[in-house]
């Protein structure tokens, strides 16, 4: 069971929920910029381009909305909305995906000096490889940069943590989230929030040139790591901005801003392990979690508001498991793009069980009753 252990570590991961500034609606948002430049493009705007949303933007944007013949938007405009808007038109019209601020490979990166060259330049491919898979396999491309962090010890990796997360950052909610997701340093592990990456690596020298097709060695296993946690930590990334950049917030609200955590997190460990593995191994892999852990839970509804910044490690990877096996079973039903969709139409504004229905095509109280004989 080397590998799956591996591969569970990987698929461990905390969104981690930090107190940090909000996303700013002053000026320069680029998902914001990105709008003005659509809606310009399309004859609705002829306002400056300064990334902030203003009463012509907004007028802009009601009046495209009346006239569209597709679907409505059903939200007010905001800046945590402009990123759904941007990417809704990215998708409608390849001629406005040049205004996104990105598409599909822009990753920005903050290594810490101590980490080895070659181990940067593997982190920067195999994240490449990950947002081209996620366009491949989900159809889903990102409409901001993902930044991703890398260090080798608390310390360092805090440092420049608190320089992407803001001087309100919360150091000692890092410390409990870096020893929870990190084991203090002595595994792979890693976190994401709000479209930046924090991994952490082993201490001593990490060797990450090595091809997945060599044999089985320490080298090839903390590739093959690393690999499929990035992927599972650029997923959460994609849920984010798909979201509409949900903010932190009350238990009782986290269900509807994110939808259940059992598939928040299943669905970063499905597409880690149908893409990281290519296409065929997924089905293989799940049949056997599915044996290990003794067949799908009972109750998966307890996985909804699993709070897993106070559950034990154990309790995660029980969520992981079968939140990872629960996605898998949804895109055997609905097709992969169906995760993407549910949440897209989230952060649409529609109710959690109603995207739900929408995207799977059966009620999440169905799915409940029945996922005990899957």
């Amino acid at each position: 069971m080397g590998a799956l252990n591996h591969l569970r570590l990987a698929a461990f991961c905390i969104v981690a929920v930090l107190v940090c500034p909000p996303h700013s609606a002053l000026a320069d948002d680029p998902a914001v910029r990105c709008l003005q430049k659509q809606l310009g493009k399309l004859g609705y705007y002829g306002g400056v381009e300064d990334g902030a949303v203003n009463i012509e933007l907004n007028k802009a944007f009601g009046d495209f909305n009346d006239g569209r013949a597709s679907r409505q938007f059903d939200f007010e405009l905001d800046s945590s909305k402009a990123i759904v808007a941007c990417r809704e038109l990215g998708m409608e019209n390849y001629r406005l995906r040049a205004y996104w601020p990105s598409f599909r490979r822009r990753i920005a990166t903050d290594f810490h000096s101590t980490l080895d060259t070659s181990v940067q330049d593997s982190l920067r491919e195999l994240a490449s490889d990950a947002l081209d898979r996620l366009h491949e396999v989900f159809e889903v491309s990102l409409a901001e940069t993902i930044t991703i962090l890398a260090a080798t010890n608390k310390p360092d990796l805090r440092q420049i943590w608190m320089q992407h997360a803001g001087a309100t950052s919360d150091a000692s909610a890092f410390d409990r989230i870096y020893d929870l997701a990190c084991s203090n340093g002595s595994i792979v592990g890693g976190f994401e929030f709000q479209g930046v990456l924090a991994i952490c690596l082993p201490k001593g020298n990490i060797d990450l040139t090595v091809s997945l097709r060599q044999p089985d060695t320490q080298s090839a296993r903390n590739r093959f790591t690393v690999k499929l946690l990035l992927f599972h930590e650029i997923f959460h990334a994609a849920q984010y901005q798909l979201l509409g950049r949900p903010g932190d917030g009350p238990a009782s609200q986290l269900l509807q801003k994110w939808g259940p955590e059992w598939l928040v997190e299943g669905a970063a460990g499905y597409f880690a392990i149908r893409a990281g593995f290519n296409d065929g191994a997924a089905g293989p892999i799940y049949v056997k979690i599915r044996n290990e852990i003794g067949g799908p839970a009972g109750d998966l509804s307890k996985y909804e508001s699993i709070h897993k910044y106070h559950a034990s490690r154990t309790d995660i990877i029980e969520l992981a498991d079968q939140g990872g096996y629960a996605a898998f079973v949804l895109a055997g039903m609905a097709g992969d793009r169906s995760i993407t969709e549910f949440y897209e139409k989230i952060g649409f504004g529609m109710h959690w069980k109603t995207a739900f229905l929408e995207a799977f095509g059966r009620s999440v109280e169905d799915f409940y009753r029945q996922y005990g004989s899957y």
